[in-house]
């Protein structure tokens, strides 16, 4: 009978115990809540000091919620850095049209001549189709940055696609001299892309095209690795970086005096189309040649 009660009591002493640790291991992890929010982007996590498995499991997922809280966090805080970057570079190109339109229209108070007068007209005309083209792609740029933007994937011949975009602006070439070699495609090349982004992104490959190339403008097709590619090169006189890559990021330009002719947005937002779409996108240098590769996944 004493040995019974004997071993009742060690029973209740060790579950008195376990009650004991483990309430002061609950306290424990409540105590450090308010610290978790403030240095969880340190890496500080909650942690057991004792061992217990439903306790555990409890950690853990509390652990990760707080991943995918810091995860988030980090996104919109990148989100954030690049808006505010992107309207620090659009504030800077607004300027050279707006003094324009400020300037033109003092001068035009001053009732000119018909001819200057009709000079000052297109002037402003220019400056306002360059606001626009700016108000456009900040608008575009921004949807792409929040993750807005939507593809509607379907399947596409990308050998079509470039040429009934390149072809209509043949007129736009002719006038600046420039000569297209399209070279054809040894097979179909079908891929999965969006209609409309990819439109977009050969309108500013060839926007680049007709600010900075001059003489010939070559086109070619071939696959590799699940891909198909289309390869748009091109002389220019423009200095070329180093660090080809630059000239894909955000208000890059080719033109140090960063001229109303181009933001610097284009090739920025093509990269940023071609990845949403599964796509990459590349450049290459050759003395003053420039290649810009465009590769999206074949159509299965």
């Amino acid at each position: 009978m004493y040995w019974l009660i004997g071993v009742l009591t060690c029973v209740c002493l060790i579950f008195a115990t376990r009650f004991y640790l483990l309430r002061r291991e609950i306290k424990r992890l409540a105590n450090q809540m308010p610290e978790l929010a403030a240095s969880a982007r340190y890496g500080q996590r909650l942690y057991l000091e004792e061992h217990d498995a439903a306790l555990a499991k409890a950690v853990l997922e509390i652990n990760r919620m707080v991943d995918v809280y810091e995860n988030q966090l980090r996104r919109v805080n990148d989100i954030e850095q690049n808006i505010r970057l992107s309207i620090t570079g659009l504030s800077h190109d607004l300027r050279t049209p707006l003094t324009s339109l400020a300037g033109y229209l003092q001068l035009l108070e001053k009732a000119p001549s018909p001819e200057k007068q009709q000079e000052y007209h297109r002037i402003i005309s220019d400056s306002v189709k360059v606001l626009q083209g700016l108000t456009e792609r900040f608008y575009e740029l921004t949807r792409l940055e929040l993750n807005e933007n939507r593809y509607d994937i379907q399947s596409l011949n990308l050998e079509h696609a470039v040429c009934e975009c390149f072809l209509g602006f043949f007129e736009e070439f002719d006038r600046r001299n420039l000569e297209l070699d399209i070279q054809d495609a040894a097979n179909p090349p079908g891929v999965r892309a969006d209609p409309m982004a990819l439109q977009r992104v050969l309108y500013n490959l060839i926007q680049n095209l007709l600010r900075y190339a001059h003489g010939t403008v070559t086109i070619s097709f071939y696959e590799e690795g699940g891909f198909h590619a289309v390869k748009v090169g091109n002389e220019t006189e423009i200095p070329l970086p180093n660090d080809i890559d630059r000239i894909f990021d955000r208000f890059h330009t080719a033109d140090p005096s960063r001229s109303s002719q181009g933001t610097g947005l284009g090739l920025y937002i093509s990269r940023k189309l071609v990845h949403g779409m599964g796509g990459m996108i590349s450049a290459e240098k050759d003395k003053q040649m420039l290649y810009i590769t465009v590769k999206l996944p074949f159509y299965d």
